[in-house]
């Protein structure tokens, strides 16, 4: 456990879109001895609140993130603070659920979440979830710290340097997943392809499941102008982590290309099924233009009402559903009904 100094150092960001809940988790927090406590009302609060605060002594170190939120979900603050250097190493994310799916606990877990908490919880629940991060980020093991190190560096842009960190790291534990997609991840950047295919390919020997490293793979693969072995191995990633919004961008732009218009409308409408976590208007655009490809006029212009309706920037939205309509084969007549019916949401 903490000390009692630590605690009071220790810098939290609660985010939350209810006010009660936040209020509820602020409360356990005093009471553990926790004071160093900023609240977030949503994704975007949250997003400026890191940033804002990143230069300050009360820099953010760990955030209480509510999974289930409006506009900008719980998923894109985690990829935001993971995937930004200034914060994925210094910032511990606890994620807050409602239930305990496995989908979203999955989809969670592959952008590197520091744990998560099913609500409802306790103050000794909370307690014990964060002291466990903080454990495991504190006292790193030595292989730790070296993968640490080359991602650093690789972060700067010292490929060199990181190669070599994570090749040392290898030398060390061979049958590491993570070290080995790190060194793929350089290779491709070097336009080393067979050595990345092999460090990606070795990756998944040891861990079948390694979403990110085949998501790896389909890329070097694109690069590859192998779009068919891209689209099999995405396919893979799909079946064990079938809500993530930017893989199912990532395979429905190569459907398109292939025309497997069938492929696209099963597989986003199995991921609306399961509760796709966030609304994302890139792929409702690519729907809209699979049934518009299918001659799915009706369903395609529910589909554009649907993304204009929910989104934020409705003229961002209108104009690339007007985009995937212009470039559509359906007649002239239905193309003008459709213009008619953007133009009037």
């Amino acid at each position: 456990m903490l000390t009692i100094a630590e605690k009071k150092k220790l810098s939290v960001l609660v985010v939350d879109d209810f006010p009660n809940m936040r209020r509820t988790i602020k409360n356990m927090l005093h009471s553990l001895g926790y004071f160093k406590i900023t609240e977030a009302g949503d994704g975007d609060e949250a997003i400026e609140t890191l940033d804002r605060m990143y230069n300050s002594p009360s820099r953010v170190q760990f955030v209480v993130l509510d999974w289930n939120m409006p506009r900008v979900h719980g998923i894109d603050v985690l990829k935001f603070i993971k995937n930004d250097p200034r914060f994925m190493l210094f910032t511990s994310v606890l994620m807050v659920t409602a239930e305990n799916y496995a989908e979203e606990i999955i989809e969670a877990a592959e952008d590197n979440v520091d744990g998560y908490i099913i609500k409802p919880f306790v103050a000794k629940t909370l307690e014990d979830k964060i002291a466990k991060i903080l454990e495991k980020k504190n006292n790193p093991t030595k292989m730790e710290k070296m993968f640490r190190e080359g991602i650093v560096l690789a972060n700067k842009r010292e490929y060199a340097t990181a190669k070599a960190k994570f090749e040392e790291l290898l030398a060390a534990n061979p049958n590491s997943p993570r070290a080995l997609r790190e060194l793929g991840k350089i290779c491709t950047v070097e336009e080393n392809f067979p050595k990345a295919e092999e460090c990606f390919r070795k990756a998944l020997e040891i861990n079948k499941d390694y979403t990110k490293a085949m998501e790896n793979l389909a890329t070097l693969y694109v690069k590859m102008g192998k779009e068919d072995e891209a689209i099999k191995v995405l396919e893979g990633a799909v079946k064990i982590s079938p809500r993530n919004g930017d893989r199912l961008l990532f395979i429905g732009s190569l459907y398109m290309k292939k025309g497997k218009y069938r492929e696209i409308i099963e597989l986003y409408e199995a991921a609306h099924r399961l509760g796709l976590s966030m609304i994302r208007y890139d792929l409702d655009v690519i729907l809209a233009a699979a049934n518009l490809e299918l001659k799915e006029v009706a369903r395609a212009r529910e589909i554009m009402q649907n993304a204009v309706g929910n989104a934020v920037d409705k003229e961002k939205v209108k104009g690339e559903l007007t985009k995937a309509l212009d470039a559509s084969t359906i007649s002239e007549p239905d193309k003008q009904e459709l213009r008619t019916t953007l133009a009037s949401l």
